[in-house]
């Protein structure tokens, strides 16, 4: 069940399409003896790789330039844009990570107030590092039993019309498949001149089938579509895309250069287009399929959503035990995550049937144990960036009680920080810490048992907020 490219055979566009892979392919003997790779008369010195370093072309004539696209990469971008409705598109090839930093270094001047939620993903930091942001958290909306979350978005509202900050980051859908109406946000937003981000890295196949609508439908300034999630895409493909004018021509062209490689991997932005076409072709039909399969995980143990929560039916989150794993691994399943109340299974384009030995699992799971206190927002002594540059010592987790945090705790998957750094370590925190390590997860930020904390005590009197 976790996500895996599958060549599951070639969809082609129309035939006017002179697109990337089709120039990359008539090139591949034409690739110059000694340039990156060792490669000579169209042959890799490693014939294991021999396909891919046919296509891994560089900025040769006619290929064009992702840092100033004119030829393939500017058609193929604006094929992408048409098929998500995007005024303009941009490949990524470091991942919806790398469209989370560079949406928020164009949206946010130097020590903006940046607004987002406590299912955020991590990626966040990468813009706060750049920008200097100062961010502000609002608590998510929870399941209490299941311990699964979704973006608050009258929390959001309030937020934004009392803070005003320049932009708001929401993940929609979440890594879960859940996906608030971010209409009165969009509503707010507007009204009071702040960027709407949204991270849509898990959503880049709605739009299709039973699937909810594309979250460019709701015309945010900038969305994150990760194409390698469930879009058909390798691993690190992804797609920022700008709406409307409030993010300047010369914003826009500035951060994506800043942020993006200089050598990006043409194969992989070739592999994008050809996803996204294939999604435009025949991806309603699959996505309508794929769904079904997935419908028959059913049982107690499966998580329904709240009513007015649209959902990802390609996504099947199940009530976990401290077995689970072990369970899934003796079926051959590799469950996308496992975390303390629920695992996640996603189902992908590859995903033609499901095993009974698994339906039948599901079905005997049972449902989740009582009701759990959610997650609080730790308290906040420093802004972000101020933390993850202090001079920091190294403490064991057991004694960093009242400790300002300079690096984020993260379980990953799902890569949802428990804290970020400027946040204080208390009591909960160090619960939900060891909650994650005995369900599996890798916390990120945590070596060996410890973790890096700003040297000596927070200087008395600062502010203590939540978020």
């Amino acid at each position: 069940m976790r996500k895996r490219w599958a060549k599951t055979g070639e969809v082609r566009g129309t035939a006017d399409y002179d697109d990337l892979l089709a120039a990359l392919m008539a090139r591949r003997f034409e690739k110059r003896q000694g340039l990156h790779v060792p490669f000579h008369g169209g042959k890799s010195a490693d014939p294991i790789y021999a396909d891919w370093f046919a296509l891994d072309q560089t900025e040769l004539d006619g290929l064009d330039d992702w840092a100033a696209p004119a030829g393939l990469i500017h058609q193929a971008q604006v094929r992408v844009a048409a098929h998500y409705h995007l005024d303009d598109a941009c490949l990524l090839t470091a991942g919806s990570s790398q469209g989370v930093a560079t949406a928020i270094l164009a949206a946010v001047e130097e020590g903006g107030l940046l607004l987002s939620h406590q299912g955020a993903h991590r990626s966040l930091l990468h813009g706060l590092l750049l920008t200097g942001a100062k961010l502000r958290l609002v608590a998510d909306a929870w399941d209490s039993r299941w311990q699964v979350s979704w973006p608050d978005v009258a929390a959001l509202c309030e937020a934004v019309g009392r803070l005003r900050p320049q932009a708001v980051v929401v993940t929609s859908p979440t890594y879960a498949g859940l996906a608030p109406d971010l209409g009165a946000l969009r509503l707010v937003c507007a009204r009071v001149g702040t960027v709407l981000i949204v991270d849509a890295a898990h959503g880049s196949h709605f739009g299709l089938g039973p699937l909810p609508p594309l979250a460019t439908d709701l015309r945010p300034d900038l969305v994150v579509l990760g194409v390698h999630k469930s879009g058909g895409a390798p691993t690190a493909g992804a797609i920022l895309g700008r709406i409307g004018d409030r993010i300047s021509n010369h914003r826009w062209q500035a951060a994506r250069r800043a942020v993006g490689s200089s050598s990006p991997s043409y194969p992989l932005m070739a592999a994008i287009e050809r996803a996204v076409i294939r999604l435009g072709t025949s991806g309603g039909k699959e996505m309508s399929s794929l769904a079904a399969v997935m419908s028959t995980l059913g049982g107690p143990a499966v998580f329904q959503p709240p009513p007015g929560i649209a959902y990802d039916p390609t996504r099947v989150v199940v009530a976990s035990t401290s077995s689970s794993r072990q369970e899934l691994s003796a079926l051959g399943v590799d469950p996308e995550y496992v975390a303390p109340r629920h695992l996640l299974l996603i189902g992908t384009l590859s995903t033609q049937s499901l095993s009974p030995d698994l339906v039948t699992w599901v079905a005997a799971q049972p449902a989740p144990g009582a009701a759990l206190a959610s997650p609080t927002l730790a308290r906040r002594r420093r802004e972000v960036r101020a933390a993850f540059l202090a001079a920091s010592e190294v403490v064991a987790l057991q004694h960093s009680v009242g400790r300002i945090l300079t690096v984020p705790l993260v379980p990953s998957p799902p890569g949802i920080p428990l804290a970020w750094p400027g946040q204080v370590i208390d009591r909960q925190l160090q619960a939900q810490v060891r909650s994650a390590i005995a369900a599996g997860q890798e916390v990120l930020g945590l070596d060996a048992g410890k973790v890096t904390v700003v040297r000596g005590s927070a200087p008395a009197g600062e502010e203590h907020r939540h978020g």
